[in-house]
C-alpha cells in the first residue's frame, strides 16, 4: 500500500528478473530462438530480424531489449493465498481478512490458492459478489 489513504493507488512492483538466474535463462533463451531461427529450413523464409534487430548481440544488449519489452501474458493471481491461520502460505482467511491485521481484506484475484485452469475474470467476480455479502451482513446493510 502506499498510505492508509484508500483513494491512493497502491505499488505495483512485481519485481520481474529481481533474480540473476531468471533474466540469465531469458538470455539464453534469446539466444536460443535466434539459433533456431538461423537453420535451415526456417533461414529460408527470414529476410532479416525485424525486432530488437541483430545489432543487439551482447548479454548486456540482449537483457536491456528483454528488461524493456517483457510483460506477462497472464493474469497475476494467488498471491495472497486464502486459507487457515496455521497454513503459513496463507494470507487471508475464509472471509478475506489479512490474517494478523485488523479492517484489512483483499478481494480479488491473489487469494486464489491455486491458478484456475481457465480465465481469471469470472472466479474474480464471484470473489468480488461473495465479499460483497459478507460486507452487507457484517455492515448491517
Amino acid at each position: 500500500m502506499r498510505s492508509n489513504n484508500p483513494k491512493d493507488h497502491p505499488i505495483i512492483q512485481p519485481n520481474y528478473f529481481e533474480e540473476k538466474e531468471d533474466l540469465d535463462v531469458f538470455i539464453e533463451a534469446f539466444k536460443k530462438v535466434r539459433e533456431v531461427y538461423d537453420t535451415n529450413p526456417i533461414k529460408k523464409y527470414i529476410n532479416s530480424e525485424k525486432w530488437p534487430g541483430k545489432e543487439v548481440q551482447s548479454n548486456e544488449e540482449i537483457s536491456k531489449f528483454i528488461r524493456d519489452s517483457c510483460e506477462t501474458l497472464y493474469h497475476p493471481c494467488c498471491t495472497c493465498k486464502m486459507g487457515p491461520k496455521e497454513d503459513e502460505m496463507a494470507v487471508v482467511d475464509n472471509v478475506l481478512k489479512v490474517h494478523g491485521l485488523n479492517g484489512i481484506r483483499v478481494i480479488d484475484s491473489s487469494i486464489f490458492p491455486n491458478i484456475p485452469g481457465g480465465h481469471t475474470q469470472a472466479p474474480t467476480i464471484m470473489v468480488a459478489e461473495k465479499a460483497s455479502d459478507l460486507i452487507k451482513t457484517e455492515w448491517n446493510l
